[in-house]
């Protein structure tokens, strides 16, 4: 066989060898990612050994291809590549072992865990094949080069990004070194002299090492953004400039994203798309500047080019989101006994007690903690409807500092989302305003109700949600107005607004009027806890001591009215692990509020059909009234959660949840599915019911009770959960549930 055709066949084995490492690293790799946030979403927890399995098996397959290979061939420089990639895939092995940081639990805890074990094992691996593969060769030093290219590569990051707490960008550093040192590091020796081939050869390596050199959604975008800086690498000859490059490439990824944020949960608007858009401009520049080395042979010209991308690095670092953007831990202590004022007969007095004694109670039990944290510089937040403290920090020492507090009894995340360049918009929708009362409306019998003169009036409804159009014709007249209407802890607005639309959607099917709300003359109050799809323990306690007892913009929660509270909260929401909540982490929360007679309503959830999937706080709890999510055929929609719940049967009742049309941001409409869209019907059924009913307002158990025992039954389910633990005790039946209020006589006492 003549040389130029060995040759030849030799370049085009070693083509499709890399070919299929790359791409079996991306489509696994991508596979395994979606399959985590599939089960992150629908709060199911895959067996732990998934991730890492995951995680080695590509590099694993890609590592034993090579060597054998390796072994068989005697062209030098196919022998080197399949070195070099053997050896890659042997580091990429090793760095799999980070994934056995568990995914869904404690978050902010799991990024510190997740890039410590990356800066240990590449760390590791970075000596040790220094050591091995030691080069005498002396090559220029090419510092600014290496410098303007991987500044270059990292501005995307920069602009689009926010960086996390000091302590979480240190460790991004860190990793980002260790890294790309081993990246560096990889023997090289007899590799092609061409800088194209050469960049082609160390591409493949850094894909399969990158994929495994971060947490999961992190690895993703590295395995994209990183391997044209091969290129770059290839020209700059030498080892420890091109470490400089990669690992200022590699630090955009890791320090102006947060993994956890690149989640399914969010929207896709969200962090994932800045992330996914810095990534794809990275992979261009890097492309762009592979050959700069070449260009800038003289160190005044290296120079300049090295100040100016500098510069613009430190514009954007002042400019663009500035700062850094910690996560938070909550912390739990124990609780007050409310057990005292439960007692009182007059809901107004039974909630001002109940108000006054949390507030005093987590003064009190607070104070050493607040001075301790105060006397480190630390930022917090304090709670009362759950006796509770939110410290912004990242830093495990501070979590286990706090931990030995007396009275502290957990502590959880409370993971805080990094600003965006742009703020999402909201939904749009293309129904049109509606003329008469909507099917959902008439289903569930609130139009008899009217008839029979129940319409909400002098009722207050807070919706705690994304937010509401104030300015939409169905919901502007029912606003009640005043400096303690509307609270937002995201922004600071004074006005009500809504962002997203969701929360303006559940608002009208609670309020709204011409025909588009259960209770169109009840008056509502909002605070925006899911400004942004999602929240935390934190956000949800902001707005539901709102609800409790409101204070004007610039007040305090400590220091409020509570005769100015609502009287039911409608909260088509709930805390996912995801966002810090662990099963009871709200629960105090809702025994309060049933303490003071105020009527809370949650949605049962979006993940059905599989049973038990009412997981979330506060659907889980007894003491709120738990919806879940029907047809216009009365048939349980499938991804409406089903119970059982602790061994009770949850939910309590069913509404319209499929097909919802509703109040859209800028005087829209639009349909909507979801348990969201069916919880407000039943926010909306007990205002009609209070509202005829002066004897029964106050009294959440017996409303909750003629909810159920006026409920249709006529509905049907497919799902093997057994009938209570998925329609409850049926449909809401506005005109029966209404008609029973009316008839209660308190028993005297």
């Amino acid at each position: 066989m003549r040389e130029s055709t060995r040759q030849g066949w030799a370049a085009l084995g070693a083509a499709l060898i890399g070919l299929i490492a790359v791409g079996l690293t991306v489509i696994v790799a991508s596979i395994g990612w979606l399959a985590e946030q599939i089960a992150l979403a629908s709060e199911v927890h895959l067996w732990a050994g998934i991730s890492p399995l995951v995680a080695i098996v590509p590099p694993l397959m890609t590592g034993a291809v090579a060597s054998i290979v390796g072994l068989v061939v005697t062209l030098p420089w196919l022998r080197a590549t399949m070195r070099l990639w053997a050896v890659a895939a042997g580091c990429a092995v090793l760095l799999g072992l980070t994934r056995l940081v568990p995914y869904d639990r404690d978050i902010v805890l799991r990024n510190s865990l997740a890039f410590g074990a990356t800066i240990l094992i590449a760390g590791a691996l970075a000596v040790l094949l220094l050591f091995v593969w030691r080069t005498a060769k002396k090559t220029p030093a090419q510092w600014l080069t290496a410098a303007a290219a991987g500044i270059l590569a990292l501005l995307p990051w920069a602009l689009l990004g926010a960086l996390g707490s000091p302590w979480m960008t240190l460790l991004a550093a860190l990793a980002a070194a260790a890294v790309a040192l081993l990246l560096t590091a990889l023997p090289t020796d007899d590799l092609p002299d061409n800088a194209v081939l050469r960049g082609l050869v160390l591409g493949v390596a850094y894909a399969v090492v990158a994929v495994n050199a971060a947490p999961s959604g992190l690895g993703v975008l590295l395995m994209f953004s990183l391997p044209p800086l091969a290129f770059v690498a290839a020209t700059l000859v030498n080892r420890w400039a091109a470490a400089v490059a990669v690992a200022l490439a590699i630090f955009g990824t890791f320090a102006y994203v947060d993994a956890s944020q690149l989640s399914l949960v969010l929207e896709f608007d969200d962090v994932s798309k800045y992330a996914t858009i810095a990534a794809g401009i990275s992979w261009l520049v890097a492309i762009a500047v592979a050959f700069l080395p070449l260009l800038l042979k003289k160190k005044w010209i290296a120079g300049a080019v090295a100040a100016c991308c500098l510069a613009a690095l430190v514009v954007a670092g002042v400019t663009v989101r500035p700062g850094f953007h910690a996560n938070a831990i909550f912390v739990t202590l124990k609780q007050a006994d409310l057990s005292a004022v439960a007692t009182i007969q007059d809901p107004r007095q039974r909630r001002r007690a109940v108000y006054q004694k949390l507030t005093a109670y987590a003064d009190g039990s607070q104070r050493a903690i607040r001075r301790a944290l105060t006397g480190r510089g630390l930022d917090f937040r304090s709670y009362y409807l759950v006796n509770a403290v939110e410290v912004i920090t990242d830093d495990p020492a501070t979590r286990a500092w706090l931990a030995g507090f007396d009275g502290v009894t957990a502590i959880t995340d409370a993971p805080v989302l990094r600003p965006l360049p742009e703020t999402p918009a909201p939904m749009t929708g293309n129904a049109t305003a509606p003329t008469g009362p909507l099917w959902n409306i008439t289903a569930i019998g609130a139009d008899k109700a009217w008839t029979a003169g129940a319409r909400g009036q002098g009722i207050v409804v807070g919706e705690s949600d994304s937010g509401v159009d104030v300015t939409h014709p169905v919901l502007a007249k029912g606003f009640r107005g005043g400096a303690d209407s509307w609270y937002d802890p995201w922004y600071q607005t004074s006005t009500p607004h809504d962002p997203n639309g969701h929360g303006t959607h559940t608002t009208a099917t609670a309020v709204g009027r011409n025909g588009i709300g259960v209770a169109p003359d009840a008056q509502w109050i909002a605070c925006s806890n899911l400004a942004r799809n999602t929240a935390n323990p934190g956000y949800y306690l902001d707005c539901l001591q709102f609800m409790l007892a409101p204070f004007p913009r610039g007040g305090d929660a400590f220091h409020a009215n509570p005769d100015r509270g609502a009287d039911v909260l409608n909260n088509s929401w709930g805390c996912t692990e995801f966002e810090g909540c662990q099963p009871k982490t709200l629960e105090p929360a809702a025994h309060a509020l049933e303490t003071a007679g105020v009527f809370a309503v949650f949605g049962a959830g979006n993940s059905g059909p599989r049973c038990g999937s009412i997981v979330d706080p506060l659907a889980n709890s007894p003491d709120v009234v738990s919806v879940g999510a029907v047809d216009r055929n009365r048939q349980m929609a499938d991804f409406s959660s089903r119970g059982p719940v602790s061994g009770a049967a949850k939910p309590d009742v069913v509404a319209p949840g499929v097909g919802v049309t509703s109040a859209l941001p800028g005087g829209m409409y639009g349909s909507l599915d979801g348990t969201s869209m069916a919880t407000p019907h039943v926010t909306g059924v007990v205002a009609l019911m209070w509202s005829v009913s002066p004897q029964l307002r106050g009294n959440v158990t017996q409303t909750a009770a003629i909810l159920r025992t006026t409920a249709d039954r006529q509905v049907h389910d497919n799902s093997t959960c057994g009938r209570n633990n998925a329609v409850g005790a049926g449909e809401v039946d506005a005109a029966a549930a209404v008609t029973a209020a009316r008839a209660y006589q308190p028993a005297r006492g």
